[in-house]
Formats: C-alpha cells, sequence, structure tokens
C-alpha cells in the first residue's frame, strides 16, 4: 500500500518537482529519509499519511483496494459560501492547471453554459459570478472590490491558456445568462447599467473565443472549439494525458463542484464527451462560415 501511495505521489508532482524534497518538506525529514519511504526501508505510520492526505486528498484513491475500487467514489467538492471557500477553489484549480502545462496534458471542456474559465477572464463578470456564487446580489456587491481573488481568477485564467484545451459548446450557452439578468436587474438587485457592463464584457471574451478559434491556439496552448446542438452534460472538463482520461472536474450545481480521479466515473464523462464531439461542428482552422454565424449570432443576443 505504501508503495502505491507514494508512486501516485510521483504522478501527481510536476516534473521538475523533486519528489524526496517535496515529501521531506511535508513530513518534516531531510531528503535521504524522505527518499527511504520512497524505497520501502522506512514505514509510513499514521501521522505522515495524515500529513500526505492533507497536502494532496487526490492520494485517498491510492489507499481503496483494487477490488473495490470501480464501487466507491474518491474525490473533492467544493460549495461555495463565502470568499475563502472560492479562494480556495481558484488555488486549486491554479495548481491543477499549472500540473497539466508542466506534464503537456490537454483539457477536454464541455459548455453547457458559459465556460466557467470565462467567468474568471473579465473582472466585471468574475464579481458578477462571485455575488452568484455567494448568494448575495446586490446592486452595492455588485460594486464591491475583490482585489486579491481577481488578482487570483486572473492567474487561473492565464494559466489556462498555456494548457491545450479541446472544448465543446452548446449552441444555447447564453441563454441561461441572458435569463438570470434580466431577473437580476427586474427585481432590482442589478442596475440597468451594471447589466449593460456584464453583457459589453461577455462580449469582449466572446471576442476571444472566436480569435482563439480562428488561430487554433490560445497563449500558447492549442485550442480546438466544437458546437454542439445540444447538451447532455453539465460545465465540466476531462484532464487527459495522452490517450489516457485521468482527472474529471464538474460542477453539480452553480456552487458545488467535484473533482475526481475514480477510473469509472472519469471514462463515463469521457465518453459522453466524445459522443458529443462526435455530432458537433468542428470550427477551428475549418467550416468558416459556421464559425462567423456562431459568434455573429451570440454578439446579436448580446446586443438585444
Amino acid at each position: 500500500m505504501q508503495k502505491r501511495l507514494l508512486e501516485s505521489l510521483k504522478k501527481l508532482l510536476p516534473e521538475h518537482q523533486s519528489p524526496n524534497k517535496w515529501l521531506g518538506e511535508i513530513l518534516g525529514v531531510d531528503e535521504t529519509t524522505a527518499s527511504r519511504k520512497f524505497s520501502g526501508r522506512l514505514k509510513l505510520n499514521v501521522d505522515h499519511l495524515g500529513q500526505l492526505l492533507n497536502a494532496k486528498p487526490e492520494l485517498l484513491n491510492a489507499l481503496i483496494p483494487k477490488s473495490t475500487e470501480d464501487r466507491i467514489l474518491m474525490g473533492e467538492y467544493v460549495y461555495f459560501s463565502d470568499a475563502s471557500t472560492i479562494k480556495n477553489y481558484l488555488l486549486k484549480i491554479r495548481s491543477v492547471f499549472e500540473l497539466a502545462a508542466n506534464k503537456g496534458l490537454t483539457l477536454h471542456y464541455f459548455a453547457r453554459d458559459l465556460p466557467l474559465l470565462l467567468f474568471l477572464a473579465h473582472p466585471v463578470i468574475f464579481k458578477y459570478k462571485l455575488c452568484m456564487w455567494c448568494n448575495n446580489m446586490s446592486i452595492k456587491n455588485l460594486n464591491q472590490p475583490h482585489f486579491q481573488l481577481q488578482a487570483l481568477a486572473q492567474e487561473v485564467y492565464e494559466a489556462f491558456l498555456e494548457i491545450n484545451t479541446d472544448e465543446i459548446w452548446y449552441k444555447n450557452l447564453v441563454n441561461n445568462q441572458l435569463f438570470q439578468l434580466d431577473y437580476y436587474t427586474n427585481c432590482g438587485k442589478m442596475s440597468a447599467e451594471q447589466k449593460q457592463a456584464i453583457l459589453a464584457a461577455y462580449q469582449e471574451i466572446f471576442e476571444r473565443g472566436r480569435n482563439w478559434a480562428n488561430a487554433g491556439k490560445k497563449s500558447t496552448g492549442t485550442y480546438s472549439l466544437g458546437i454542439s446542438s445540444y447538451a447532455l452534460l453539465n460545465n465540466g472538463g476531462v484532464l487527459k494525458d495522452n490517450d489516457e482520461p485521468i482527472m474529471l472536474m464538474t460542477s453539480l450545481s452553480s456552487v458545488f463542484f467535484l473533482s475526481t480521479n475514480h477510473s469509472t466515473t472519469v471514462k463515463t464523462f469521457w465518453d459522453e464527451f466524445i459522443f458529443h464531439k462526435a455530432r458537433s461542428t468542428t470550427i477551428t482552422g475549418t467550416n468558416e462560415a459556421q464559425r462567423f454565424g456562431f459568434f455573429s449570432g451570440l454578439d446579436r443576443q448580446l446586443r438585444a
């Protein structure tokens, strides 16, 4: 079990990170002692196990016996209720994306609604999303600055730009956003000026998406975009290492986010993604007319 646990740990660390040094820092021992833990010459005790799981909760999967692992779902979830829970979630996503960039992983993402990463791309939209997540939407709260969280959101977004991405967008993905904006405006929780600022921000980030689709890349990460006429999946993405899907990040509601390495769960989402992919229209580097029509349609909806 120790060997399986520590081998799993090595896979979770970036390539530039020394496993001996990392383990030594977590356990409070020198690198020689950490090396002996990896080799099995020294055993992990219960306290060590707790320290490892606290630092890398994903390692829980390595403790499940092979005979039962398909019947047990292990993962992490985040339920947003305040700024601290959002901060922890953003830190988690940043570390995952940094690992993905270092290992050359690809993110395969399905967007039933506006892609989560685009909510982090613009400060106006991010503050709007903060109010939704924390259930405190008001004209006053929409104007509140959140400098540290905004800076962290920008870091996550910039990390997203560095990784290879294959996305499918539901063709009606803005309908829910427009409904929400109308609702908040009509009930007095958002001013007409604030609504227009959010719509303008949406237009700006969709223009970025159009540019990525034109070029087939973001900053340094490659980019592929397909449009689906229907949506059987929630917003979510699978990280894939070559031909192997290894991690799922998805939402179960607007404020409840799950991440897991559970092989059956990851494969099920991946199979559904492939199903949608085969029936979507690819608009990256091809189908120029469809690409123009899709993004022009989004623009018209946002200006209406």
